[in-house]
């Protein structure tokens, strides 16, 4: 049986870390932060939507849906 032979592309090293914002790290420890959950309703395709946006820009789905909502209430504002 002939040897298989395997080729690799070398690896970048996953860049480091963000540090966590000071609400994510209060809220962890159990003090009150200002950030606040709140669960919202939405249809399967929007949401699934979101997830690939986010995975073709390679940033984490919530900064999208972050930037989602900015967008919201900046154009409502107007």
């Amino acid at each position: 049986m002939p040897k298989k032979s395997f080729t690799f592309q070398k690896r970048t090293p996953d860049p480091a870390p963000q540090a966590a914002s000071p609400d994510i790290t209060q809220f962890i420890a159990g003090q009150p932060a200002r950030m606040t959950r709140k669960t919202i309703a939405l249809p399967q395709e929007a949401f699934l939507r979101v997830k690939i946006e986010a995975a073709k820009r390679g940033i984490p789905a919530s900064r999208l849906w972050g930037e989602i909502v900015d967008t919201y209430f900046k154009t409502r504002a107007e």
